[in-house]
Protein backbone atom coordinates (compact mmCIF):
# COMPACT_ATOMS: atom_id res chain seq x y z
CA UNK A 1 0.00 0.00 0.00
CA UNK A 2 0.95 3.40 -0.77
CA UNK A 3 0.51 7.27 0.05
CA UNK A 4 -2.69 7.30 -2.08
CA UNK A 5 -4.54 4.86 -0.42
CA UNK A 6 -3.70 6.20 3.02
CA UNK A 7 -4.37 9.51 2.13
CA UNK A 8 -7.97 8.06 0.62
CA UNK A 9 -7.75 8.74 -2.95
CA UNK A 10 -8.09 4.87 -3.52
CA UNK A 11 -10.53 2.67 -2.11
CA UNK A 12 -10.33 -1.14 -2.69
CA UNK A 13 -8.40 -0.79 -5.93
CA UNK A 14 -10.71 1.96 -7.76
CA UNK A 15 -10.60 5.82 -7.22
CA UNK A 16 -12.51 6.83 -3.99
CA UNK A 17 -15.70 8.53 -4.61
CA UNK A 18 -13.98 11.82 -3.71
CA UNK A 19 -10.94 11.56 -5.84
CA UNK A 20 -13.11 10.43 -9.04
CA UNK A 21 -15.18 13.39 -8.29
CA UNK A 22 -12.33 15.48 -8.20
CA UNK A 23 -10.96 15.01 -11.16
CA UNK A 24 -14.44 15.65 -12.58
CA UNK A 25 -14.24 18.86 -11.10
CA UNK A 26 -10.95 19.42 -12.66
CA UNK A 27 -12.13 18.19 -16.51
CA UNK A 28 -14.89 20.84 -15.86
CA UNK A 29 -12.89 23.94 -14.56
CA UNK A 30 -10.39 23.13 -17.10
CA UNK A 31 -13.39 23.35 -19.82
CA UNK A 32 -14.75 26.80 -18.34
CA UNK A 33 -11.62 28.56 -17.72
CA UNK A 34 -9.50 27.62 -20.63
CA UNK A 35 -6.67 25.79 -19.05
CA UNK A 36 -3.22 26.06 -20.84
CA UNK A 37 -0.60 23.44 -20.58
CA UNK A 38 2.60 23.31 -23.15
CA UNK A 39 1.34 24.72 -25.80
CA UNK A 40 -2.33 23.76 -25.94
CA UNK A 41 -4.91 25.84 -24.94
CA UNK A 42 -8.68 25.08 -24.12
CA UNK A 43 -10.78 27.55 -26.19
CA UNK A 44 -13.86 28.76 -23.19
CA UNK A 45 -17.02 28.71 -23.88
CA UNK A 46 -17.83 26.66 -26.63
CA UNK A 47 -19.11 23.62 -25.99
CA UNK A 48 -22.27 23.52 -22.65
CA UNK A 49 -20.80 21.65 -19.77
CA UNK A 50 -23.39 22.22 -17.00
CA UNK A 51 -24.45 18.48 -17.43
CA UNK A 52 -20.71 17.66 -15.78
CA UNK A 53 -21.04 20.33 -12.90
CA UNK A 54 -24.43 19.28 -11.81
CA UNK A 55 -24.50 15.90 -12.01
CA UNK A 56 -23.18 13.12 -10.14
CA UNK A 57 -20.27 10.39 -11.12
CA UNK A 58 -23.26 7.24 -11.78
CA UNK A 59 -25.12 10.00 -13.97
CA UNK A 60 -22.13 10.90 -15.80
CA UNK A 61 -21.33 7.18 -16.06
CA UNK A 62 -24.83 6.17 -17.79
CA UNK A 63 -24.74 9.38 -20.03
CA UNK A 64 -21.45 9.20 -20.96
CA UNK A 65 -19.96 6.30 -20.82
CA UNK A 66 -17.25 6.13 -23.23
CA UNK A 67 -15.49 9.24 -21.33
CA UNK A 68 -15.88 7.30 -18.09
CA UNK A 69 -14.65 4.06 -19.28
CA UNK A 70 -11.53 5.45 -21.04
CA UNK A 71 -10.75 8.56 -18.58
CA UNK A 72 -11.94 7.35 -15.03
CA UNK A 73 -12.56 3.60 -14.89
CA UNK A 74 -9.66 3.38 -17.29
CA UNK A 75 -7.19 5.69 -16.97
CA UNK A 76 -7.16 7.00 -13.83
CA UNK A 77 -7.65 4.08 -12.17
CA UNK A 78 -4.26 2.22 -13.54
CA UNK A 79 -2.86 5.23 -12.96
CA UNK A 80 -3.82 5.63 -9.29
CA UNK A 81 -2.84 2.22 -8.86
CA UNK A 82 0.23 2.01 -10.23
CA UNK A 83 1.66 4.93 -8.53
CA UNK A 84 0.01 3.48 -5.64
CA UNK A 85 2.24 0.41 -5.63
CA UNK A 86 5.15 2.30 -4.59
CA UNK A 87 5.05 1.99 -0.52
CA UNK A 88 5.08 4.86 1.67
CA UNK A 89 7.70 3.38 3.48
CA UNK A 90 9.82 6.37 4.02
CA UNK A 91 13.18 5.32 1.88
CA UNK A 92 15.10 7.95 3.49
CA UNK A 93 14.93 7.17 7.06
CA UNK A 94 16.80 8.91 8.93
CA UNK A 95 18.38 11.34 6.38
CA UNK A 96 15.28 12.41 5.80
CA UNK A 97 12.03 11.98 6.97
CA UNK A 98 8.45 12.87 8.18
CA UNK A 99 8.50 13.55 11.97
CA UNK A 100 4.69 13.38 12.64
CA UNK A 101 4.31 10.22 11.25
CA UNK A 102 3.64 9.21 15.25
CA UNK A 103 1.27 11.91 15.39
CA UNK A 104 -0.54 10.77 12.05
CA UNK A 105 -1.27 7.23 13.62
CA UNK A 106 -2.77 9.08 16.66
CA UNK A 107 -5.29 10.94 15.06
CA UNK A 108 -6.33 8.39 12.88
CA UNK A 109 -7.22 5.84 15.87
CA UNK A 110 -8.96 8.88 17.83
CA UNK A 111 -10.39 10.19 14.80
CA UNK A 112 -13.97 8.30 15.73
CA UNK A 113 -13.74 9.88 19.29
CA UNK A 114 -13.23 13.12 17.35
CA UNK A 115 -15.98 12.96 15.29
CA UNK A 116 -18.19 13.20 18.10
CA UNK A 117 -16.45 16.27 19.05
CA UNK A 118 -16.17 17.98 15.35
CA UNK A 119 -20.48 16.89 14.96
CA UNK A 120 -20.64 20.23 18.56
CA UNK A 121 -18.24 22.04 16.45
CA UNK A 122 -19.63 21.93 12.47
CA UNK A 123 -16.36 21.33 10.40
CA UNK A 124 -13.44 18.27 10.75
CA UNK A 125 -10.80 18.95 13.27
CA UNK A 126 -8.27 17.19 11.23
CA UNK A 127 -8.85 20.35 8.59
CA UNK A 128 -7.55 22.67 10.89
CA UNK A 129 -4.96 20.95 12.16
CA UNK A 130 -3.62 20.07 8.14
CA UNK A 131 -3.98 23.83 7.25
CA UNK A 132 -1.80 24.76 9.82
CA UNK A 133 0.78 22.07 9.86
CA UNK A 134 3.47 24.00 10.38
CA UNK A 135 2.37 24.27 14.36
CA UNK A 136 2.51 20.56 14.63
CA UNK A 137 5.84 20.42 12.10
CA UNK A 138 7.45 22.27 14.86
CA UNK A 139 6.15 20.21 17.88
CA UNK A 140 6.81 16.72 15.99
CA UNK A 141 10.01 16.16 17.97
CA UNK A 142 8.63 17.05 21.63
CA UNK A 143 5.52 14.59 20.77
CA UNK A 144 7.34 11.86 19.54
CA UNK A 145 9.74 11.78 22.84
CA UNK A 146 6.66 11.99 24.86
CA UNK A 147 5.15 9.10 23.19
CA UNK A 148 8.54 7.14 23.79
CA UNK A 149 8.03 8.09 27.40
CA UNK A 150 4.95 6.48 27.23
CA UNK A 151 6.51 3.41 25.66
CA UNK A 152 8.67 3.38 28.51
CA UNK A 153 6.78 4.41 31.53
CA UNK A 154 4.22 1.30 30.57
CA UNK A 155 6.65 -1.32 31.47
CA UNK A 156 7.14 0.36 34.90
CA UNK A 157 3.65 0.61 35.69
CA UNK A 158 -0.21 1.48 35.38
CA UNK A 159 0.49 5.60 37.63
CA UNK A 160 3.76 6.47 35.37
CA UNK A 161 1.85 5.51 32.45
CA UNK A 162 -0.97 7.34 32.83
CA UNK A 163 1.24 10.61 34.05
CA UNK A 164 3.31 10.67 30.64
CA UNK A 165 -0.12 9.99 28.85
CA UNK A 166 -1.78 13.06 30.72
CA UNK A 167 1.35 15.05 29.82
CA UNK A 168 0.98 14.04 26.28
CA UNK A 169 -2.68 14.96 26.24
CA UNK A 170 -1.87 18.47 26.82
CA UNK A 171 0.64 18.63 24.09
CA UNK A 172 -1.94 17.63 21.78
CA UNK A 173 -4.61 19.60 23.04
CA UNK A 174 -2.21 22.65 23.10
CA UNK A 175 -1.14 21.88 19.81
CA UNK A 176 -5.01 21.43 18.17
CA UNK A 177 -5.71 24.69 20.67
CA UNK A 178 -2.82 26.59 18.66
CA UNK A 179 -3.47 26.21 15.60
CA UNK A 180 -7.44 26.92 15.90
CA UNK A 181 -6.54 30.31 17.00
CA UNK A 182 -3.92 30.35 13.76
CA UNK A 183 -7.06 29.90 11.74
CA UNK A 184 -9.48 32.37 13.46
CA UNK A 185 -11.35 29.46 14.91
CA UNK A 186 -12.91 30.20 18.50
CA UNK A 187 -10.93 28.09 21.01
CA UNK A 188 -12.96 28.07 23.91
CA UNK A 189 -15.68 25.65 22.49
CA UNK A 190 -12.86 22.62 21.36
CA UNK A 191 -11.00 23.28 24.83
CA UNK A 192 -14.05 22.11 26.78
CA UNK A 193 -14.81 19.39 24.66
CA UNK A 194 -11.12 17.97 24.95
CA UNK A 195 -11.25 18.78 28.39
CA UNK A 196 -14.58 16.64 28.55
CA UNK A 197 -12.91 14.04 26.72
CA UNK A 198 -9.89 14.02 28.36
CA UNK A 199 -9.96 10.81 30.37
CA UNK A 200 -11.20 8.76 27.28
CA UNK A 201 -8.39 10.56 25.22
CA UNK A 202 -6.05 9.34 27.87
CA UNK A 203 -7.28 5.75 27.85
CA UNK A 204 -6.95 5.49 23.79
CA UNK A 205 -3.37 7.14 23.98
CA UNK A 206 -2.19 4.60 26.29
CA UNK A 207 -3.89 1.97 24.02
CA UNK A 208 -2.55 3.27 20.96
CA UNK A 209 1.10 3.37 22.93
CA UNK A 210 1.78 -0.13 22.56
CA UNK A 211 0.16 -0.80 19.45
CA UNK A 212 2.08 2.10 17.42
CA UNK A 213 5.94 1.25 19.67
CA UNK A 214 7.92 0.23 16.80
CA UNK A 215 6.95 3.26 14.49
CA UNK A 216 8.09 5.87 17.75
CA UNK A 217 10.95 3.56 17.80
CA UNK A 218 11.77 3.57 14.66
CA UNK A 219 12.82 7.31 14.59
CA UNK A 220 15.94 6.54 16.60
CA UNK A 221 18.46 7.47 14.23
CA UNK A 222 20.26 4.27 12.70
CA UNK A 223 22.17 5.78 9.77
CA UNK A 224 22.35 4.01 6.67
CA UNK A 225 21.80 4.37 3.05
CA UNK A 226 18.86 2.03 1.48
CA UNK A 227 19.17 0.33 -1.33
CA UNK A 228 16.22 1.31 -3.98
CA UNK A 229 14.02 -0.91 -5.77
CA UNK A 230 11.73 0.27 -8.02
CA UNK A 231 10.75 -2.62 -9.84
CA UNK A 232 7.34 -2.80 -8.08
CA UNK A 233 6.24 0.34 -9.97
CA UNK A 234 5.57 -1.85 -12.92
CA UNK A 235 2.34 -3.70 -11.70
CA UNK A 236 0.15 -5.36 -14.29
CA UNK A 237 -2.39 -3.28 -16.18
CA UNK A 238 -6.21 -3.65 -15.60
CA UNK A 239 -7.47 -3.81 -18.47
CA UNK A 240 -10.80 -5.77 -17.66
CA UNK A 241 -13.15 -2.33 -17.84
CA UNK A 242 -15.61 -2.37 -20.26
CA UNK A 243 -14.64 -0.09 -23.52
CA UNK A 244 -17.14 -1.35 -25.76
CA UNK A 245 -19.03 2.69 -25.22
CA UNK A 246 -15.81 4.11 -26.95
CA UNK A 247 -16.86 1.88 -30.06
CA UNK A 248 -20.34 2.71 -29.75
CA UNK A 249 -19.79 6.80 -30.02
CA UNK A 250 -19.03 9.63 -31.86
CA UNK A 251 -17.88 11.50 -28.47
CA UNK A 252 -14.03 10.67 -29.48
CA UNK A 253 -11.36 11.73 -32.90
CA UNK A 254 -9.60 8.25 -33.72
CA UNK A 255 -12.06 5.48 -32.26
CA UNK A 256 -9.54 3.09 -34.38
CA UNK A 257 -6.89 2.16 -31.97
CA UNK A 258 -8.15 3.70 -29.17
CA UNK A 259 -6.66 0.30 -26.84
CA UNK A 260 -3.38 1.28 -28.25
CA UNK A 261 -3.93 4.63 -26.93
CA UNK A 262 -4.41 3.74 -23.94
CA UNK A 263 -1.20 1.50 -23.45
CA UNK A 264 1.05 3.98 -25.30
CA UNK A 265 -0.69 6.83 -22.25
CA UNK A 266 0.14 4.45 -19.55
CA UNK A 267 3.67 3.04 -19.97
CA UNK A 268 4.50 6.74 -21.02
CA UNK A 269 3.16 7.58 -17.45
CA UNK A 270 4.78 4.93 -15.44
CA UNK A 271 8.27 5.41 -16.57
CA UNK A 272 8.54 8.79 -15.35
CA UNK A 273 8.40 7.68 -11.47
CA UNK A 274 11.33 5.23 -12.18
CA UNK A 275 13.32 8.23 -13.71
CA UNK A 276 12.65 10.78 -11.17
CA UNK A 277 12.29 9.27 -7.95
CA UNK A 278 15.49 7.24 -8.53
CA UNK A 279 17.36 10.15 -9.40
CA UNK A 280 15.90 12.15 -6.42
CA UNK A 281 16.56 9.67 -3.83
CA UNK A 282 20.15 9.20 -5.28
CA UNK A 283 20.76 12.95 -4.90
CA UNK A 284 19.45 13.29 -1.85
CA UNK A 285 21.02 10.44 -0.54
CA UNK A 286 24.36 11.62 -1.68
CA UNK A 287 24.61 8.82 -4.12
CA UNK A 288 25.61 10.60 -7.15
CA UNK A 289 27.59 14.27 -7.12
CA UNK A 290 25.81 15.64 -9.67
CA UNK A 291 22.13 16.18 -10.59
CA UNK A 292 20.38 17.71 -13.68
CA UNK A 293 18.80 21.60 -12.41
CA UNK A 294 15.08 19.88 -12.78
CA UNK A 295 15.93 17.02 -10.48
CA UNK A 296 17.85 19.57 -7.73
CA UNK A 297 14.77 21.96 -8.13
CA UNK A 298 12.73 18.57 -6.81
CA UNK A 299 15.72 17.77 -3.79
CA UNK A 300 15.02 21.34 -3.23
CA UNK A 301 11.33 21.68 -2.84
CA UNK A 302 11.34 18.09 -0.61
CA UNK A 303 13.67 20.04 1.78
CA UNK A 304 11.74 22.82 1.88
CA UNK A 305 8.87 20.86 2.98
CA UNK A 306 9.79 21.31 6.65
CA UNK A 307 9.81 25.17 6.60
CA UNK A 308 7.32 26.64 3.64
CA UNK A 309 5.27 23.67 2.83
CA UNK A 310 3.00 25.81 0.48
CA UNK A 311 5.67 27.36 -1.42
CA UNK A 312 7.45 23.80 -1.64
CA UNK A 313 4.17 22.17 -3.19
CA UNK A 314 3.90 25.07 -5.81
CA UNK A 315 7.55 24.58 -6.68
CA UNK A 316 7.45 20.86 -7.12
CA UNK A 317 3.68 21.08 -9.16
CA UNK A 318 5.32 23.69 -11.67
CA UNK A 319 8.50 21.49 -12.33
CA UNK A 320 6.55 18.59 -13.05
CA UNK A 321 3.64 19.86 -15.11
CA UNK A 322 6.09 21.07 -17.57
CA UNK A 323 8.08 17.47 -17.08
CA UNK A 324 5.22 15.46 -17.43
CA UNK A 325 3.40 17.35 -20.48
CA UNK A 326 6.27 17.03 -22.30
CA UNK A 327 6.63 13.33 -22.22
CA UNK A 328 3.37 12.80 -22.82
CA UNK A 329 2.08 15.06 -25.27
CA UNK A 330 4.44 13.97 -27.37
CA UNK A 331 3.55 10.68 -27.41
CA UNK A 332 -0.82 11.11 -28.14
CA UNK A 333 -2.30 13.55 -30.87
CA UNK A 334 -4.28 16.39 -29.05
CA UNK A 335 -6.90 18.02 -30.98
CA UNK A 336 -7.61 21.44 -28.91
CA UNK A 337 -11.10 21.19 -31.16
CA UNK A 338 -12.28 17.91 -29.67
CA UNK A 339 -12.85 20.07 -25.74
CA UNK A 340 -14.12 17.57 -23.68
CA UNK A 341 -11.39 14.95 -24.64
CA UNK A 342 -8.46 18.01 -24.53
CA UNK A 343 -9.60 19.13 -20.89
CA UNK A 344 -9.51 15.04 -20.02
CA UNK A 345 -6.11 14.70 -20.88
CA UNK A 346 -5.06 17.87 -19.35
CA UNK A 347 -6.68 16.65 -16.24
CA UNK A 348 -5.34 13.20 -16.18
CA UNK A 349 -1.66 14.90 -16.65
CA UNK A 350 -2.24 17.26 -13.71
CA UNK A 351 -4.16 14.43 -11.55
CA UNK A 352 -1.47 12.31 -12.45
CA UNK A 353 1.36 14.58 -11.60
CA UNK A 354 -0.58 15.64 -8.16
CA UNK A 355 -0.57 11.98 -6.99
CA UNK A 356 2.98 11.50 -7.88
CA UNK A 357 4.25 14.49 -5.86
CA UNK A 358 2.23 12.40 -2.48
CA UNK A 359 3.44 9.02 -3.99
CA UNK A 360 7.08 10.65 -4.12
CA UNK A 361 6.92 12.46 -0.21
CA UNK A 362 5.20 8.87 1.32
CA UNK A 363 8.28 6.95 -0.30
CA UNK A 364 10.93 9.61 0.61
CA UNK A 365 9.40 10.45 3.83
CA UNK A 366 7.16 8.09 4.70
CA UNK A 367 3.35 8.73 4.75
CA UNK A 368 2.62 11.28 7.75
CA UNK A 369 0.72 14.54 8.33
CA UNK A 370 3.18 16.23 5.04
CA UNK A 371 1.50 13.90 3.10
CA UNK A 372 -2.11 13.91 4.28
CA UNK A 373 -1.87 18.32 4.19
CA UNK A 374 -0.30 17.87 0.27
CA UNK A 375 -3.11 15.50 -0.95
CA UNK A 376 -5.70 18.18 0.83
CA UNK A 377 -3.56 20.76 -0.61
CA UNK A 378 -3.78 19.46 -4.22
CA UNK A 379 -7.14 19.28 -4.28
CA UNK A 380 -7.02 15.19 -5.23
CA UNK A 381 -9.05 14.44 -1.71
Amino acid sequence: MGALSTVGAINNGAPSTITATKFKESVTSSINDGVSIGNTTIPTGVINIEFFETSSLDEIRKTYPAWNAFYVDGLLKNLLNSLDSIPDTGVLFPILFDPTRPIAIILKELSELFASIEAALGFPIIDIILSKIDIFLSKAAEITSKLKEIIEAIAEGVEAALEKATEFFEIIKNAIVEAFEAAGKAVDAIIAKLNAAKDIIIQKILEIAEKIKNAVLALIPEFSIPSLDLSFVFPEFDLSFNITPLFATIEFDGLDGIATKFLKIMIAFLKIPIEIITSVVDAISGAVEAASEFIRQLVDSIKKIFTDIVQAVKDMLSALLGFVWDKISNLIDINPNAILETASIISIVTFFVKSFIVTMIGFILGSGLITLSVSKMLNIV
